[in-house]
């Protein structure tokens, strides 16, 4: 919850801005490079992304992104803990919704695959590690402000749709439909 409060936060903040040019690099054949961090809920920070967005046009844009996350977990009922440490990546086609301001809604869905290694200790147990890999479908919807000539911020929300896979002694796959969560970043158009 607190993650769509942060999203909405920056929706409501955005507007609010002092008026700027309604000069936009989100033309045909523009490119940026995307940084993003996740997981931005006010808690601890749990991974980053970086990628490639080329625009087709105003309203239309692929982004090809890489992220990378670890996350430390405790296991309930028993004195274990899990470190993750995963990677995946996302093509997502864009539609951008045309605006009269410098900001800018977008929505898009793609296939996303990811990799990942879970580490689970205790105080009386050897540690274990398994391999998890999953593809699926990713969603989001955000928003893009242009803050100068070729500098943009963009907050998101996101969901997936997942077939994974565990292996260890006990494998096992599953479909998970998970918040990919709460991403805010920076677009830098060259």
């Amino acid at each position: 919850m607190s993650r769509f409060v942060a999203l909405l936060a920056f929706l409501v903040a955005a507007p609010l801005a002092s008026a700027q040019s309604a000069d936009t690099p989100l033309e045909e054949g523009a490119r940026a490079l995307v940084f993003g961090v996740n997981g931005f809920d006010l808690n601890p920070l749990d991974g980053g992304s970086l990628g490639l967005k080329w625009h087709r046009s105003e309203e239309r844009a692929v982004r090809l992104g890489v992220t990378v996350a670890a996350q430390a977990q405790a296991v309930l009922g028993n004195d274990q803990n899990a470190q993750v440490l995963s990677a995946s990546a996302t093509l997502m086609p864009l539609r951008y919704r045309r605006s009269r301001t410098p900001i800018y809604l977008y929505t898009g869905i793609g296939p996303t695959g990811q990799i990942g290694f879970r580490r689970v200790a205790g105080e009386n147990r050897p540690s274990e590690t398994s391999t998890m890999v999953g593809a699926g479908l990713a969603g989001v919807v955000g928003v893009e402000w242009i803050v100068a000539e070729a500098i943009g911020i963009t907050g998101e929300y996101g969901q997936e749709v997942m077939l994974e896979g565990e292996f260890f002694a006990d494998e096992r796959v599953r479909l998970s439909v998970r918040p990919r969560g709460v991403r805010l970043g920076l677009a830098v158009y060259f």
